[in-house]
């Protein structure tokens, strides 16, 4: 009898093009396989339709086949899509999702209650006495007593975050522990001995916690497979976003195939970003060799029109990253040579910013969908001068994988001393203690909010209350250079306090290690910029609750039909929109920060590969003008770049 599953991969199978359709034929006695496929190519529906193949056609036992995946959106995407064209009792028996919670479904089926989610460190409901692992590694590095082992902080001079990153790259690759030679030869002694206690200090913590964070699961499940505790029989494992994964989910991979069995490695080498949390591309660059892998590929980009297609086709042009042959375009019904402009770079950011906010708002009076608009920026200091453009236009914004700007630690302390510029809001004090560090405990508010019940001045209140508190000395100069700070802005007028907040947040920047996209001190530029735009404070505090109340939040993965989005370039893989603007000046592309230039090549790559109908990309003199990431004015072999607009040959 024909069943509805049946049917439905019938109707799959009809759509896939040539290629996609090769891939369907891979059978595991063809050896490894690598699936090169460019943006836009359907590598998902190549994947999916090949493991309901193998499994209807009764080549691999359900039982046996693993689809991984890089985050849990895309796992949860397989699963549904693959759960239309496989009947539920073989789909019952595929193993679908992340590493980690693959992983931590096999460990469960050896001790299930060492693999409690009330003992993980990384979740929210944990049992009494378990730590997160921030605050774990905070006990260890800078203050307190270690849980667990009841030992003494070893009070290093770095934050917690320079060595829980650290560690967590080396565990990436593998380690367990600290080895010599994971540190240049250049580390001075000391800090190789802060490595080596911290690392040791937080394994044993872990241990006497009975206490696990996600890095266990991957580090186990490897040790297991290694020890011969779990023996796969023949395992097909399908590896979705390969380019992605990090050295020790792969030696994982090997592992489950190492009984006869097959790896399927699919991915898009152009599309790797994240290197900088660990990812391992090598494997998937050279699985050919490596492997053994038999290479196919899907080049036919069914999301953009040909212009986008060409101008991307170009951005990777003869660099060793690009595997695989140019991406070819299917949309011929939408040729159109404004489909990709490069505006002249303005004057600064915020000019920039305007500009497309200007645009955009124009485009949806004219009856366009918010939701069809993306603009993509490199840091989320670039994205808050956008949000406040769009937002002084009335445009309705969500932020992608994050929040309105003004919901910010940084825009928090712009505010709060904005208002205690002109203001006795003792309430602004709790935002601005200790930004710069003045080494004041939050008690020392409920002490100046004493003094203010007799004392109408707050500049005056908290020089009392220094001493009334009892504070020691550390504390109390930092109470009086807190006077000092709120009493200099007060001096200013209002068109002087931006800058003068700028100054002071600076003069001691969180040590906190962050990411380039985060750029702390940045946004504090940019809720600067914003705050010079209104003539008074009460006016720039109303604007900043309008932006603060108005912009919402997205969940990375997914997309917003009623609003316009604004994201950073890492957060919009696998998701496009019909027309894209891109902020892509040159300090940003490459970020002035970044240590791997090919990784920041790639990552503008992603953001162009996005657009579906219109990709629009503007710069400001401010910041260097345009990307040099961008294909040069017109030559023999080159298309033309104008200043208004994008001419390309057909590729």
């Amino acid at each position: 009898m024909y069943t509805t599953h049946g049917r439905a991969l019938d109707a799959l199978l009809a759509k896939l093009d040539d290629q996609q359709r090769h891939i369907t034929e891979w059978r595991p006695d063809n050896g490894h396989l690598r699936v090169a496929s460019v943006a836009g190519s359907g590598k998902t529906t190549s994947l999916i339709a090949l493991t309901a193949v193998l499994v209807t056609t009764g080549v691999v036992p359900a039982s046996r086949i693993m689809l991984t995946t890089f985050s849990r959106k895309a796992g949860d995407e397989l699963k549904s899509r693959l759960r239309q064209v496989v009947p539920p009792e073989d789909f019952s028996q595929i193993r679908v999702g992340t590493f980690h919670s693959l992983g931590l479904q096999v460990l469960r089926t050896i001790d299930e209650s060492r693999w409690s989610m009330q003992r993980c460190m990384d979740i929210g409901g944990r049992a009494q006495g378990i730590p997160s692992t921030n605050e774990l590694w905070r006990s260890i590095v800078q203050y307190g007593k270690v849980p667990g082992i009841n030992e003494e902080s070893l009070h290093l001079d770095e934050p917690a975050s320079y060595y829980s990153r650290q560690i967590e790259l080396w565990r990436s690759d593998g380690y367990e522990e600290y080895t010599v030679g994971l540190l240049p030869a250049t580390f001075p002694n000391k800090e190789r001995r802060a490595f080596i206690a911290a690392w040791d200090m937080y394994n044993r913590a872990k241990k006497a916690l009975n206490a696990w964070d996600f890095g266990d699961i991957l580090s186990e499940w490897r040790n297991k497979l290694k020890s011969g505790d779990l023996t796969p029989n023949g395992m097909v494992v399908l590896v979705d976003e390969a380019q992605d994964n990090n050295r020790l989910q792969l030696e994982i991979v090997r592992l489950l195939t190492a009984n006869e069995g097959r790896i399927g490695l699919f991915g898009d080498l152009r599309q790797c970003i994240y290197q900088f949390r660990g990812s391992y591309p090598d494997l998937f660059a050279t699985a050919d060799t490596v492997l053994g892998a038999e290479t196919r590929q899907i080049s036919t980009n069914y999301r953009s029109v040909p212009h986008i297609v060409g101008l991307s086709n170009l951005v990777c042009a003869g660099k060793t990253w690009n595997l695989g042959d140019p991406a070819r375009p299917h949309r011929f019904d939408a040729i159109d040579p404004t489909s990709v402009a490069i505006l002249p770079p303005v004057a600064t950011g915020d000019a920039e910013a305007e500009l497309v906010a200007e645009r955009i708002a124009n485009d949806l009076a004219a009856g366009r969908k918010p939701g069809d608009y993306i603009v993509l920026c490199r840091t989320n200091a670039a994205g808050a001068l956008f949000e406040a453009a769009l937002t002084e236009r009335r445009v309705p914004l969500v932020v992608l994988g994050g929040s309105s700007v003004f919901r910010s630690r940084e825009a928090e302390a712009v505010m709060a001393y904005s208002v205690l510029s002109e203001y006795d809001a003792i309430a602004s004090l709790d935002q601005i203690l200790n930004r710069p560090k003045r080494f004041l405990p939050h008690s020392f508010v409920g002490a100046v909010h004493k003094v203010m019940e007799t004392e109408s001045d707050l500049v005056k209140a908290i020089r009392t209350a220094a001493i009334t508190a009892g504070l020691k000395p550390g504390p109390r100069k930092g109470a009086g250079q807190l006077a000092d700070d709120i009493e200099h802005l007060r001096a200013l007028e209002w068109d002087e306090v931006p800058s003068a907040i700028e100054d002071l947040l600076s003069r001691a920047p969180d040590r906190e290690v962050e990411g380039i996209d985060e750029d702390r001190m940045g946004l504090v530029r940019s809720v600067c910029t914003i705050a010079r735009k209104f003539p008074t404070v009460l006016e720039f505090v109303t604007f900043a609750q309008k932006c603060f109340d108005g912009t919402s939040s997205l969940d990375e993965g997914t997309k917003a039909d009623s609003c316009v989005t604004i994201s950073t370039c890492h957060k919009v893989k696998g998701l496009s929109w019909r027309h894209v603007y891109l902020s892509a000046p040159r300090a940003m592309f490459p970020h002035m920060k970044a240590s791997n230039l090919s990784e920041e090549e790639r990552l503008f790559y992603v953001a162009i590969t996005r657009a579906e109908d219109r990709l629009t990309i503007t710069s400001n003199r401010e910041s260097g003008g345009p990307t040099h990431f961008l294909p040069p004015p017109s030559t023999a072999s080159n298309p033309v770049v104008s200043a208004d607009e994008f001419e390309m040959e057909l590729l």
